[in-house]
């Protein structure tokens, strides 16, 4: 079994160990023996059991199943309260991380809730800072800010990276009348969305509005 092994710097800055990413490739990786110290994340596609079963006797960790969900363009009014987040708006955004309970680093009993917390509020940091993201949707009433979707424009396609709503403010369509904001700035794309499959919350959303699954992986840690 081959992998090729790639440094995460940007985590290693929030961790402060070495990180890596270990990628499955049976042309141009190379096979591992062991692997070094540090904290490493490997994703494999759902069929590859073989090769989770190796990694895991090399004491790597099963955290959860990636779910990829594909959502078809459509074309539906928003209403007036998404606007593309400013820089004023960050303080304010980053008070909603504290509802990002439910990543991969949250599910790893090897990462504390501190440093989990931390990652979350660098990953979206990391756009006000132009170092991640081609934009930030606000959900915003009466100056109040209950969601925000980060997103990833791709050639074909867009990518929701980030995704938070109030839960207090839940089922009042913020989270889709951001889809649907996004979907009209890129009339045509399809746009896709991942979580944990332990998110029951973020699948439902997903799916209540037409998102359907489209690829599964294995979230595999080495701490």
């Amino acid at each position: 079994m081959k992998f090729k092994l790639e440094n995460d710097e940007w985590l290693e800055k929030i961790l402060g160990k070495k990180c890596y990413n270990l990628i499955y490739d049976q042309k141009e990786g190379k096979e591992f023996l062991s692997f070094p110290k540090g904290f490493i994340t490997c994703k494999l596609n759902s069929e590859y059991f073989k090769e989770s079963y190796y990694l895991q006797s090399k004491k790597f960790v099963f955290i959860d199943n990636q779910l990829t969900f594909t959502w078809k363009f459509q074309e539906k009014t928003t209403g007036n309260c998404c606007y593309l987040a400013s820089k004023k708006d960050e303080k304010n955004v980053l008070k909603l991380c504290k509802f990002l309970e439910n990543s991969r680093f949250h599910i790893d009993r090897n990462i504390s809730f501190k440093e989990s917390k931390m990652i979350k509020e660098q990953w979206v940091k990391n756009f006000f800072y132009g170092h991640r993201g081609d934009g930030l949707i606000v959900y915003k009433e009466k100056n109040i800010i209950n969601g925000f979707l980060l997103y990833l424009k791709k050639k074909n396609h867009l990518v929701i990276d980030l995704i938070v709503v109030n839960p207090q403010k839940r089922r009042k369509n913020i989270g889709e009348s951001m889809v649907y904001f996004l979907s009209s700035m890129y009339k045509g794309l399809n746009i896709e969305a991942g979580t944990q499959s332990s998110n029951s919350t973020a699948i439902n959303f997903y799916q209540k509005i037409g998102f359907k699954l489209s690829l599964s992986k294995i979230i595999l840690h080495k701490s």
